[in-house]
């Protein structure tokens, strides 16, 4: 402290390395857990812009919309088992891109890009205005607009797309649609992508997903026994006053997430300045000295509590579909606050007085041993003292016998 070293006993050493490096390794094995409430604020604030934009409009205007009339016309409704439910259906479907006569412009019914543009010269759609447009500039099809050509796919909106995804998504690209397949709730969802990164550009610019849809929480409060208007009303009563206090209570909660671990070294000081003059007048007892090892052992191991702590906040509201407007979102939006404000307050303290009360113990039954090890050895003694004396008798004894049989 202070570029000062603290220099403490050897066995307040040896546990606080001890436990460090259980507290590192346990921290170590917790899940990553995924931020939601981030990941979805970032996606959700990810929109197409620019030149990109225009391009989706024309790609909607030339080949998304008259193919999904197309598709009407034909009898292929969202849901009938060739085409997928309404959710699923997106400009990148297989179903466009793969069914001949839609996006390949295979009947020559004008799924094609009526503006030239750059990276398609070679297309195999030749019209007669293509022989006058600048070199490397052409009308793909549908096809070709959304894939890019089969030797040069750089210029294809897919691709495009991709490249406007937040810099973090192509970086993680592995982790993020591993994120993107936990949402995936049907076969038919899986086949809704040509590949991994087509689910990537569905998810950050087709597909803003509400997390409240995955609701997995019982509320044994109204869904278990018979309700009334009482039970509705009273909930109701409860939820708005929960609203009223929600940002007294998120700032309480995050102030204490912010100050527990800078308590925690200050704890640890006050306590290990402690150490020496308590263990003074306890007369370096086993009982204070194992109390005292438990307790600075369960504060190294604080952090490992508010790193569990930090995983129930970020998942929560995953776990239990409680977005922020979702049905009884602001309780489970609340609950998330508590419970991590248990980890990092109650939790830390419970924990410590359980460790401080096992060290006592532990030390009252070391101290028991010592004193039936210190009572049988006392009682040993005795037994060796008195036959001593016994042995003592019986030789005077016999030295007087025999002084009168020489004096006869």
């Amino acid at each position: 402290m202070e570029g000062e070293k603290i220099k403490v006993p050897p066995l307040i050493y040896a546990t606080l390395a001890l436990s460090q490096a259980f507290k590192n390794e346990a921290v170590d094995r917790l899940p990553c857990s995924t931020d939601i409430n981030l990941i979805e604020s970032e996606i959700s604030q990810t929109k197409i812009s620019g030149y990109l934009r225009d391009h989706i409009n024309e790609f909607y205007k030339s080949c998304y919309w008259p193919a999904r009339a197309k598709a009407r016309r034909e009898g292929f409704y969202p849901g009938d088992g060739v085409l997928p439910e309404e959710i699923h259906i997106w400009p990148g479907h297989p179903f466009f891109i793969e069914t001949q006569g839609y996006y390949d412009n295979a009947d020559g019914n004008g799924f094609y890009a009526h503006t030239a543009y750059y990276g398609f010269s070679n297309t195999k759609n030749k019209l007669a205005e293509s022989k006058n447009l600048p070199a490397g500039f052409g009308y793909p099809t549908c096809k070709e607009w959304w894939l890019g050509l089969s030797n040069d796919p750089e210029y294809g909106l897919r691709q495009k797309l991709y490249k406007a995804t937040p810099s973090w998504v192509r970086e993680e690209e592995d982790s993020f649609y591993e994120y993107v397949a936990s949402w995936f709730d049907s076969k038919e969802e899986e086949k809704s992508y040509l590949d991994h990164r087509d689910a990537i550009v569905k998810k950050v610019f087709f597909s803003p997903k509400d997390i409240s849809e995955y609701n997995a929480a019982n509320d044994f409060g109204l869904d278990k026994g018979d309700t009334n208007l009482v039970d509705y009303t009273t909930r109701m009563i409860g939820t708005v006053g929960l609203a009223l206090n929600a940002i007294p209570n998120t700032v309480g909660n995050s102030m204490i997430q912010l100050m527990a671990p800078m308590v925690k070294p200050l704890v640890l000081l006050v306590i290990l300045t402690a150490y020496v003059p308590a263990m003074l007048f306890g007369a370096f007892k086993v009982k204070h000295v194992a109390t005292f090892i438990s307790v600075i052992a369960s504060i190294m191991f604080w952090p490992f509590l508010w790193e569990l702590g930090r995983i129930v906040d970020d998942t929560i509201l995953d776990a239990t579909g409680g977005a922020i407007f979702g049905s009884m979102g602001i309780n489970q939006a609340m609950l998330s606050q508590y419970l991590a404000g248990f980890f990092f307050l109650y939790g830390p303290m419970l924990f410590t007085a359980a460790m401080g009360w096992v060290g006592m113990a532990g030390g009252e039954m070391a101290s028991a041993k010592q004193r039936v090890n210190s009572s049988a050895g006392s009682s040993g003694q005795q037994g060796a003292t008195s036959v001593k004396s016994g042995g003592k008798w019986a030789a005077g004894k016999v030295k007087q016998v025999a002084s009168k049989g020489a004096t006869k």
